[in-house]
């Protein structure tokens, strides 16, 4: 019997991001494609997308919203997502929010955080 402990040969990713100021609010789009390497009867590739709103609320507070999806042979999965940031500092930024799954393949609900930092 052979047991594998990883993945044999790399999986590939391509992305294509884009961004644009309007005013207030910042936009962010991407779509990508990952090709996988895994083994037989599981999917060979996946696309994924994004479209992210955001903007300040106050010199510290913001908003950030979204909507993401995946699509592969196994499934496709959907959801949105909104979000407050909170700078403590210019270097240190926390977030936290809520995550809905807006189809039957998508997890139904999430909690989100993290922090963000900048070493100087």
């Amino acid at each position: 019997m052979t047991r594998s402990i990883g993945v044999v040969k790399p999986d590939v990713n391509f992305l294509v991001l884009g961004s644009k100021d309007l005013e207030d609010v910042h936009v962010d789009a991407n779509v990508g494609i990952t090709y996988f390497s895994r083994s037989e009867g599981s999917p060979r590739h996946e696309v994924s997308w994004a479209v992210a709103f955001d903007g300040p609320l106050s010199d510290i507070v913001g908003w950030a919203t979204e909507v993401h999806g995946n699509h592969s042979s196994a499934d496709d999965t959907l959801f949105g997502q909104l979000a407050a940031t909170f700078a403590a500092k210019s270097t240190l930024v926390f977030d936290a929010g809520v995550e809905l799954g807006l189809n039957t393949s998508s997890p139904r609900f999430r909690i989100l955080g993290g922090l963000s930092f900048l070493l100087k």
